[in-house]
C-alpha cells in the first residue's frame, strides 16, 4: 500500500503544487486548505505523514501540530514564512518533524526528506507503520 500524505495548505497554487509532487514520486495524498476539513479527512484517509501551514486560515499551524502530536504519532512538516527566527524553535516545541521555510524550489531534495523522515519512523519501530504495512515508495 502506498505511503499516505495529507497536505494542509492554505494556498491553493502551493498545494496542488505539493499534492502533484508527491503523486508523481509514488505517494498517494489527499489535500485540504483548513484545519477543520484536514481533521474530517484524517479518520478516511488515515495519513502516514502530513504536511501543514503553519498558518492556516481557521486555526494556528503550531496549535495543530501540538494537537495532532499528542493523538498522532505519525511525522509531521510544517511549512512557513521566512523571517522569524521563533518559528524553528516552535515548530520542533509543537511537535514538528522538520519545518519548511516558504518559498521552497527544490523538488528532489523535499522528496528525499519525506523519504528520510518515514524512514526514521519505521526504523524507530513506530507501530502506525508496522501495522499498516505502509511502505515508502522506492525513487
Amino acid at each position: 500500500m502506498p505511503t499516505r500524505i495529507l497536505v494542509i495548505e492554505k494556498s491553493e497554487s502551493l498545494r496542488e503544487w505539493l499534492v502533484s509532487l508527491f503523486t508523481q514520486a509514488g505517494f498517494t495524498t489527499a489535500d485540504a486548505s483548513r484545519y477543520q476539513d484536514a481533521q474530517s479527512a484524517m479518520a478516511s484517509f488515515r495519513p502516514d505523514l502530513i504536511i501543514m501551514d503553519a498558518t492556516l486560515p481557521d486555526k494556528d499551524g503550531f496549535e495543530a501540530c501540538a494537537e495532532l502530536r499528542r493523538s498522532l504519532s505519525i511525522p509531521i512538516i510544517l511549512v512557513g514564512e521566512r523571517g522569524s527566527r521563533q518559528s524553528w524553535p516552535k515548530a520542533v516545541e509543537s511537535g514538528a518533524d522538520f519545518f519548511l521555510i516558504k518559498p521552497f524550489v527544490c523538488d528532489e531534495a523535499l522528496v528525499a526528506r519525506v523519504r528520510a523522515i518515514l524512514r526514521r519512523y519505521r526504523k524507530g519501530g513506530n507501530s502506525r507503520y508496522e501495522k499498516s504495512g505502509a511502505g515508502v515508495p522506492s525513487e
